[in-house]
């Protein structure tokens, strides 16, 4: 076996030292032999079994990730809204008398007598309300048409009878549907094509006023975000939803006019074949 030397340059300077700059460069030294290599102690061979890992490495787990799953976002039906929505009861329409302040009451008591309520028509739209049977109605009740070659109007019983009222009333989104149905009937009824007498006046007397209803509201009981169920408690509520009311008459009344104003249209009956 034979070994090279490691080759060493140097360059001069001067007797002084200054300015002395060696350069060591070191080349490996090259081993040869007829056998074969031997593996480097400590190294991998090609026949070196594969590394396997430390028994503390094995025995080391990754903590588990804590598996979360995506909930898909909630969207409110149409049922889960309208069991939201409150209920308002529409009982309280059919008397509107009692949306009406209590000095007002006795006043109008003596005018119209103490049974004046038996004789009030009282119709209740709703946001739903069908605009031409809505129309329709109110035709009838102000005497809009009567048979031909006679006298009498085809007009309900309440309207009829000496100091009658009618009362249309609704509420919250409801309100919008009567003011349309009230002026379209107001133009119909005085376009009328036998203007005979000059008509017959109506007068009407707009009242707003409020309803109380039950309102259900849910409280978050939640005192950590990471509980599976939600405590929840429900909490009722009181709040007033909007109620429009329009009164008819025939006859002008001087306390109605003095609370809430009055306006005045005039109905032209058209004859219809019977």
């Amino acid at each position: 076996m034979s070994a090279s030397a490691p080759a060493e340059h140097s360059s001069g300077s001067g007797p002084d030292g200054v300015g002395d700059t060696t350069l060591f460069i070191a080349t490996a030294a090259s081993y040869a032999s007829d056998g074969p290599t031997l593996p480097v102690i400590g190294g991998v061979s090609e026949h070196a079994d594969l590394v396997r890992p430390s028994k503390a490495t094995s025995d080391a787990r990754p903590a588990k990730k804590r598996k979360t799953v995506d909930q898909p976002a909630t969207e409110p039906t149409e049922e889960g809204a309208a069991a939201k929505k409150p209920q308002v009861d529409l009982a309280p329409l059919y008397k509107p008398w009692t949306f009406l302040p209590p000095e007002l009451l006795q006043h109008i008591e003596k005018r119209l007598g103490k049974s004046w309520e038996e004789k009030v028509e009282a119709v209740v739209f709703t946001k739903n309300q069908n605009v031409k049977s809505g129309i329709n109605r109110l035709k009838n009740l102000v005497g809009f048409e009567k048979t031909h070659g006679s006298d009498e109007t085809l007009e309900d019983s309440a309207s009829k009878k000496d100091g009658g009222l009618i009362a249309v009333s609704a509420c919250s989104e409801g309100t919008t549907k009567l003011v349309g149905i009230v002026e379209m009937a107001k133009r119909i009824v005085g376009s009328g094509k036998e203007k005979k007498d000059g008509g017959e006046p109506w007068c009407t007397y707009t009242v707003l006023t409020g309803l109380d209803i039950q309102k259900r509201q849910e409280e978050d009981g939640r005192e950590n975000v990471e509980d599976d169920k939600d405590k929840t408690t429900d909490k009722d509520t009181k709040s007033k939803t909007p109620v429009l009311t329009v009164w008819f008459s025939r006859k002008s009344i001087p306390e109605f006019k003095a609370a809430f104003g009055e306006q005045t249209f005039t109905v032209f009956h058209h004859a219809t074949d019977a």
